[in-house]
């Protein structure tokens, strides 16, 4: 059999595969807005509409229609929007002491192993597939309280201050 393909524009692109129709055209009760003639339409989709049932009715009338309610996670953010703004602390940051979870992280030289005098670590800023710079990138420094290798500059103080590095 042969494969017919179709594409045809009325108030949308319509896309059709057939094999029981040819290219054939019939004219519709329809008039053309500019040149005031009746339009014509492809025998398949002549053939379609008419056997449509009402499932696919209702699919072409919802996907026409556009939804009010965009998402839940948008209502979400607009919502909870003013939070985090009202939380923050305003002006300029206090010259006092560092906040006591800094006081033990300080980089300090990954230590040898048996095979390696100066062994390397993989730095966790740069190579965060989320965050960082998605590279490999190797230091020979890391944070002994944390275990985790970072470059001295400046991914060590990010890591430790920001929430999200």
């Amino acid at each position: 059999k042969q494969i017919t393909a179709v594409r045809w524009m009325d108030r949308r692109e319509v896309c059709m595969l057939t094999t029981q129709h040819s290219d054939t055209m019939r004219q519709t009760r329809k008039q053309d807005g500019h040149t005031k003639q009746q339009t014509e339409k492809p025998h398949c989709v002549n053939d379609y509409n008419k056997n449509m049932g009402a499932v696919d009715r209702t699919d072409t009338m919802i996907t026409s229609i556009e939804s009010v309610r965009k998402s839940l996670k948008s209502y979400r953010s607009s919502k909870n929007y003013h939070i985090p703004r009202q939380t923050s602390k305003r002006g300029r940051p206090s010259d006092g002491d560092q906040p006591l979870r800094l006081r033990e992280h300080f980089p300090s030289p990954v230590p040898p192993t048996p095979k390696k005098k100066y062994p390397n670590r993989h730095c966790h800023v740069c190579s965060n597939t989320t965050t960082g710079e998605r590279r490999r990138r190797e230091s020979r420094y890391m944070c002994a309280k944390c275990n985790s290798g970072l470059c001295v500059h400046p991914y060590f103080k990010k890591y430790h201050t920001l929430q999200h590095f």
